[in-house]
């Protein structure tokens, strides 16, 4: 079996589970690597959206997006969600970014706190909303699908440097300490999870160095021990919430 291959049985199950097509767009304005927009009465196909320069990782991203998109649409109805900030959240996180920059003495304008509240928090929500459900996904595919591991591992290799940034400097010279930490949190129980697979530990050395690796072993250990069927993904991202203190920020509600 080709990537290509796996990548289009992987469509096929999303295309099969729902009764929508999945349609693909090569979009040069589009800021991350690929993603999904589930089909619904107004939008009659799954919109796959994905950057040119990551056209030769596509048969992996496409898959990857598709087995997102798969888990959310075999849920249960009372089990699917979206996730959604709390009205306290985006007050908090700019009390929080301007004191760090007075404490910080940063030579940032405040007139960009508006921007990096809208960064970070949306950031944040991104990142809790689909992780804990990426590691699922991924462990799907790098035990079913071996035919992309080589294409997987290109493109986490990837994701784990831009996930490195977090701990620079300049980055911590922008963010405040409880939106650093709910970032470097996560990652690292990611990295934690590609170093087991791979077996090679020192994937993981750049967040456990930091001081990161109890919290992320935690994090991981949720990913692995609570129901691991779609329906329990909205319980899993509600218990990352929990642990990294981020439920007051972040709700799942009941998808419309």
């Amino acid at each position: 079996m080709t990537p290509i291959d796996a990548s289009k049985l992987i469509e096929g199950k999303l295309t099969a589970a729902s009764g929508k097509p999945v349609l693909v767009h090569r979009d040069p304005n589009f800021a991350g690597h690929a993603s999904i927009k589930i089909a619904s009465d107004d939008a009659p196909a799954h919109l796959l959206r994905y950057k040119p320069e990551f056209e030769s990782e596509l048969p992996y991203l496409s898959a990857f997006e598709c087995g997102m998109a798969l888990r959310s649409i075999q849920a249960k109805t009372v089990n699917r969600f979206e996730l959604a900030s709390a009205p306290a959240m985006g007050q908090e996180v700019r009390q929080l970014i301007e004191e760090h920059l007075r404490k910080s003495d940063s030579a940032v304008p405040l007139s960009m706190v508006r921007q990096l509240c809208q960064q970070f928090g949306h950031g944040l929500g991104l990142q809790l909303r689909s992780m804990p459900i990426a590691i699922r996904v991924d462990e799907w595919l790098y035990r079913d699908y071996p035919a992309l591991a080589e294409l997987q591992r290109k493109s986490i290799e990837r994701q784990l440097q831009e996930a490195m940034h977090a701990l620079a400097p300049s980055v911590r010279a922008l963010a405040p300490q409880r939106i650093i930490d709910a970032n470097v949190r996560m990652s690292c129980a990611f990295a934690k999870f590609w170093a087991a697979t791979w077996n090679e530990p020192e994937v993981a050395l750049p967040f456990t160095s930091a001081g990161y690796g109890k919290i992320g072993d935690e994090l991981l250990g949720l990913v692995q021990s609570l129901d691991r069927s779609p329906d329990g993904d909205r319980e899993l991202v509600n218990q990352w919430a929990e642990r990294l203190g981020l439920a007051s920020w972040f709700q799942t509600i009941d998808k419309q």
